[in-house]
């Protein structure tokens, strides 16, 4: 899960900074790794895999995009 939740936040365009480019992702996962603070083995799955799990994370940020603008054009006064 830790893994993860690095790659998600540093990869995501936030609103107030844009996703990182991935050889710095890379880069901080792996300093990470041989710090100990992550796994070495899933850090090492994730970047030989980068771009299938880059790919289905941005699929899966701009779904719950789309379901939340949904809900919000859907609701009363746009308050859900």
């Amino acid at each position: 899960m830790a893994v993860a939740d690095v790659f998600s936040a540093i990869t995501e365009d936030r609103p107030y900074r844009k996703g990182m480019p991935e050889e710095k992702v890379k880069a901080i996962l792996q300093e990470n790794a041989e710090r100990g603070e992550l796994s070495r083995l899933i850090t090492d799955l994730l970047i030989a895999n980068f771009d299938v799990v880059n790919a289905a994370r941005d699929r899966a940020s701009q779904e719950a995009g789309g379901r939340y603008f949904r809900a919000m054009a859907a609701a009363p006064s746009g308050n859900p």
